[in-house]
C-alpha cells in the first residue's frame, strides 16, 4: 500500500483496535509477540523513547 498515509501506533494501540473490532482478548505477552510479528513482516517502525511506533494503515 505504497503512497497511502500511515498512522504511527504502538503495538498495544494496534492490538486495542483489533480487540475492539474482533472481540479477542489477549494477554500482555501476546502484545509483545505482535510487535515481533510486525517487525518480521517488515512493517516500517520508528524507535522512540516511549516505544516502537509502527506505521500502519487501518483497513
Amino acid at each position: 500500500m505504497r503512497g497511502e498515509k500511515c498512522e504511527t501506533l504502538l503495538a498495544v494501540n494496534i492490538w486495542g483496535r483489533i480487540q475492539k473490532k474482533s472481540g479477542f482478548k489477549l494477554s500482555a505477552t501476546k502484545i509483545v509477540h505482535l510487535g515481533r510479528i510486525l517487525r518480521k513482516l517488515g512493517v516500517p517502525c520508528k524507535k522512540m523513547r516511549n516505544g516502537n511506533f509502527y506505521c500502519v494503515v487501518e483497513l
